[in-house]
C-alpha cells in the first residue's frame, strides 16, 4: 500500500508525492509555437495545487512533426533553440510557487495525423477520420533525421532547466505507428523489429541527457483496435515489449491507451467507469522494475486513494481532474475532499481540439483565465443585496462567486433541492457523475454563506418585500413544443416527465428531437426501461452538438440497444396510435407508438424575466438557459462572469 503523499524516485529525481499532472494540449501557445504568459499562468496554477510531478503539454520536434494549428493560439514547438527561453521562463515560474515540484516536457512527431503529406513507417492505413490524407513512407535517412530531432529536443529541455523529458509514443503517434502491425509493414530492420525506432530514440536521448534528466516514455498499453476489427497490438504485446524499452534507458513508463482512431480510450467520456484503463498500468508494473505512471478517468479523491492503495500504479497522473480543479492534491491532503470541484468527463476540453480553439473547462471557468478571473472582494460600501432566481448550475455559480466577493446573496429555488436541470441530467445511463457537480455547487453555496431559500417562488410581492439592489435571473428554460398537429394529445409527454418517472410509458416510444437530451432519453428508455425506441429529427444529422468521442460511445450504445434514428424527416401529425411524417426519401410514413416524447430543445423562461424586470434598485442580469438554452459549460461560465461583474 503506497502513501499518496510519500516520496518516490524516478531515476535520480525524488518526487514529494505520488500525484502528477498529465500533459494536455491547451493551444495557449503562439501560432508559431512559443510559450505565452497565459500558458505560464495555467501551469503555475497547477503547480500551486500541490502535484509532485508536472508534464508540460506536447512540443513538436520539427515542422513536419506537427498536428494542425488552432484557429486561436497554437501548439508548442521545440524544433529549434529559439524556443528554449520560453520553456525556461515557464520552468522558473512553476518552481517559484512550488520549489519541490519536478517537471518534464513532452515531445513527439504525429506521423500520419494532420494535414498535408505525412511521414509514416508504411504508406498504408490513413486515419479513419480522413482516408484522403496523403502518406509518405519514411526512408532510412528520414528516420536518422527523426532520431536526431528527438535528441536535439531533449537537449533543449535540459538547457531550459527541466528535470525530465517525456518521449510521447502513445495515442497512435509516429513512434507507436512504428510499433503497431497495423501501420508498420516495412521489410527492413525497422519492420523486423518494430521497437527499433523507439529503442534508438531512447538510447540517443538517454546518452544526451540521461545523467542529468530522467527519461520517461509515454506509451499506449493497448491500441484497442480489436473493437474496430483492425489489426493492432494489445496489452499482452506491450507486456513483452516494455522491458526492452526500459532496458534501452528509461527511468519510468507512463501508460495510457489507444490510437487516434480509438481515442475515446484516451479521453474517456462520462460513460466509462472510473479507472477504466488503470489495469494497463498494473499489467506493465508487473513486468518492469521502474516506476509506472497510470492514468484514466480518475476524478475523485476516493478513487485516487483506491488506485494507489491497491498498487495499480506507482504514480497517478490526473489530467482533466486538474483542469476542473488545480488544487485537487492540496485539498485532498488537507482532507477537504468536499471542496474539490470534480471533473464530470463531459469532454468539453477535448472538443476544443476539434473546434481548433483554446482549451476551456465546462465546470471550471478559471481555466486559461487564471489571472483575469481572480476574485476581487468589494469594499463594504460597494457591497449589494443580490437576489439570484433559480438554483441550477448558473444560479449556484453566480451566487457562490457573488458571496465570495462580499455581497449579501439570496439564492431562491422553487423546488425543494438545488440543482435545476442537473438533477435530471444525471439520470440517463452512465451520467451519475453529474451528481458530483450538483453536490459541489450546492455544498459550496452553504459553506460560503449564501442564503439558500428552497421551495421559494419569486413573485413581484416577494421581490418588493426583499428589496434587492440587483437580481440575477437564472430560472432556466421551458421545453420547446414544435408546431405539430396533435402535439397536445394525451400520449405526448416531456423528456423531464419520462426521466423523473412521472408518467406511464408504453412499450413503443417515439422521441421528437435529435440532440443530447433526445439521445440520452432514448438510451434511458432502451437500456433501463426496456422499451422499443425511435428518435426522429428534422435536421439531416443527429447529435450534431455532442463532443465527438462522447457521441461515438453514445451512438454505439443506442445501436446496441436497437434504437432507430430517423434524421431529415418532416412531422405531419401525432395521433393516438403514433406519428405521421415524411421520411428522408420524401415519402409519407407512419410509426406506430404508444408514447411520444418531446425532447426538441428549450426556450428561455420568459416568466422569470418578466417578473424580475423593473423591480430592482439597479438592474437585472439574465444568465444560463434563461439567457439562451445551451449546456452546463455555458451555465457555469455565465454565472462566473456575472458573479465577477456585479
Amino acid at each position: 500500500m503506497a502513501d499518496i503523499f510519500s516520496p518516490i524516485n524516478i531515476g535520480h529525481l525524488e518526487l514529494k508525492n505520488r500525484l502528477a499532472f498529465a500533459p494536455i494540449d491547451t493551444h495557449f501557445g503562439t501560432h508559431d509555437g512559443y510559450v505565452t504568459q497565459n500558458q505560464i499562468d495555467y501551469y503555475v496554477a497547477r503547480a500551486k495545487g500541490g502535484v509532485g510531478f508536472l508534464t508540460v503539454e506536447v512540443n513538436f520536434v520539427s515542422d513536419r512533426a506537427k498536428i494542425w494549428q488552432a484557429e486561436e493560439g497554437g501548439v508548442l514547438d521545440i524544433g529549434d533553440d529559439s524556443h528554449i527561453p520560453g520553456l525556461a521562463q515557464l520552468y522558473r515560474a512553476v518552481k517559484e510557487v512550488n520549489e519541490d515540484i519536478k517537471c518534464s516536457v513532452q515531445f513527439t512527431h504525429v506521423g500520419k495525423y494532420g494535414p498535408g503529406t505525412r511521414q509514416v513507417p508504411s504508406a498504408i492505413n490513413p486515419p479513419l477520420y480522413d482516408p484522403s490524407l496523403q502518406l509518405e513512407e519514411m526512408t532510412k535517412e528520414d528516420i536518422e533525421s527523426l532520431i536526431d530531432d528527438f535528441i536535439k529536443a531533449a537537449v533543449r529541455v535540459k538547457i531550459a532547466g527541466f528535470d525530465a523529458v517525456t518521449i510521447h509514443s502513445a495515442h497512435g503517434l509516429l513512434i507507436q505507428q512504428f510499433m503497431s502491425p497495423y501501420t508498420n509493414k516495412r521489410t527492413d530492420e525497422y519492420g523486423k523489429d518494430r521497437l527499433l525506432l523507439a529503442k534508438r530514440i531512447i538510447e540517443g536521448v538517454h546518452k544526451a541527457v540521461g545523467d542529468e534528466l530522467a527519461v520517461i516514455m509515454r506509451i499506449s498499453g493497448d491500441e484497442y483496435h480489436g473493437e474496430l476489427n483492425l489489426e493492432g497490438y494489445t496489452i499482452e504485446d506491450m507486456k513483452k515489449w516494455a522491458p526492452e524499452l526500459v532496458e534501452a534507458g528509461l527511468d519510468a513508463l507512463d501508460v495510457s491507451a489507444s490510437t487516434v482512431d480509438t481515442f475515446h480510450w484516451a479521453v474517456q467520456p462520462i460513460y466509462f467507469p472510473h479507472g477504466c484503463i488503470l489495469h494497463l498500468a498494473k499489467e506493465i508494473k508487473s513486468v518492469v522494475q521502474v516506476p509506472v505512471i497510470g492514468i484514466g478517468r480518475v476524478n475523485t479523491p476516493e478513487f485516487v486513494k483506491k488506485a494507489l492503495d491497491e498498487e495499480w500504479c506507482d504514480i497517478l497522473a490526473l489530467g482533466r481532474a486538474l483542469l476542473a480543479d488545480p488544487d485537487f492534491p492540496r485539498k485532498m491532503k488537507e482532507n477537504r475532499w468536499d471542496d474539490i470541484r470534480k471533473c464530470i468527463a463531459c469532454n468539453n476540453c477535448i472538443a476544443c481540439a476539434f473546434e481548433r480553439i483554446r482549451v476551456y473547462c465546462a465546470v471550471n471557468p478559471l481555466l486559461g483565465r487564471e489571472k483575469e478571473y481572480q476574485l476581487r472582494p468589494k469594499t463594504r460600501a460597494r457591497r449589494k443585496r443580490v437576489m439570484v432566481v433559480g438554483g441550477g448550475p448558473a444560479g449556484m455559480e453566480a451566487a457562490i462567486t457573488l458571496r465570495l466577493r462580499g455581497h449579501d446573496v439570496s439564492l431562491c429555488e422553487k423546488m425543494d433541492q438545488l440543482g435545476g436541470q442537473l438533477r435530471i441530467a444525471c439520470i440517463p445511463p452512465g451520467k451519475e457523475d453529474i451528481n458530483l457537480l450538483t453536490e459541489y455547487l450546492s455544498g459550496q453555496a452553504g459553506k460560503v454563506g449564501v442564503n439558500v431559500l428552497l421551495n421559494t417562488e419569486v413573485t413581484e410581492d416577494f421581490i418588493q418585500k426583499e428589496s434587492p439592489d440587483v437580481i440575477v435571473v437564472a430560472g432556466g428554460g421551458e421545453p420547446f413544443k414544435p408546431e405539430i398537429k396533435g402535439i397536445e394529445n394525451v400520449n405526448v409527454c416531456l423528456a423531464e416527465d419520462v426521466l423523473r418517472e412521472r408518467i406511464e410509458i408504453g412499450d413503443r416510444v417515439v422521441i421528437i428531437g435529435g440532440e443530447l437530451v433526445a439521445c440520452e432519453v432514448a438510451h434511458y428508455l432502451a437500456e433501463i426501461r426496456g422499451k422499443k425506441v425511435w428518435a426522429m429529427d428534422i435536421q439531416k444529422q443527429m447529435a450534431t452538438s455532442i463532443e465527438p468521442f462522447t457521441k461515438f460511445v453514445l451512438m454505439r450504445a443506442l445501436e446496441s440497444k436497437g434504437v432507430t434514428l430517423l434524421p431529415g424527416i418532416q412531422y405531419r401529425e401525432i395521433t393516438q396510435n403514433g406519428i405521421h411524417f415524411i421520411n428522408k426519401e420524401g415519402k409519407e410514413d407512419f410509426l406506430e407508438a404508444d408514447t411520444i416524447v418531446l425532447a426538441a430543445g428549450s426556450l428561455p423562461n420568459s416568466q422569470a424575466i418578466e417578473v424580475a424586470t423593473g423591480k430592482t434598485k439597479e438592474q437585472i442580469y439574465i444568465i444560463g438557459d434563461n439567457r439562451e438554452p445551451r449546456n452546463i459549460k455555458s451555465a457555469i461560465h455565465d454565472g462566473a462572469r456575472v458573479g465577477r461583474q456585479i
